[in-house]
């Protein structure tokens, strides 16, 4: 999923008045935990790691989390809208399927990517 791709889902879904700015903003929020939580953590595959909204701004720029996973942008969007909109019982509805995206998300990629090699135990 791309950048314009998330924005124009998440718009379609809840219209809003937030300016794009914004949103470009919280996506590189996301994306820049998601590096850091999870991908630093792991050793990544070819360009993995180039990809995401916390290094590039462009409407084509590819968001980190692939299918299936990719709901997680646009759960997270709608929380920040809700949030900036004041729509409190949304946004704790839609931060609460944020977090069990971001969990399988999180499970899936330490289940299928080998841990960053932190030094040799020697006897």
């Amino acid at each position: 999923m791309t950048i314009r791709e998330a924005i124009d889902r998440a718009d379609a879904l809840r219209p809003n008045t937030v300016a794009e700015t914004e949103k470009y903003l919280w996506l590189a929020q996301l994306d820049g935990a998601l590096r850091r939580q999870v991908h630093n953590q792991h050793e990544a595959e070819g360009e993995e790691n180039r990809a995401g909204a916390d290094l590039m701004q462009a409407d084509d720029t590819v968001l980190l989390a692939k299918e299936p996973y990719s709901g997680i942008y646009l759960y997270w969007l709608m929380a920040q809208i809700d949030l900036a909109l004041g729509e409190l019982t949304r946004y704790n509805n839609d931060m609460m399927l944020y977090n069990m995206a971001l969990t399988e998300y999180a499970v899936d990629y330490k289940r299928t990517h080998l841990p960053v090699g932190r030094g040799q135990f020697k006897f």
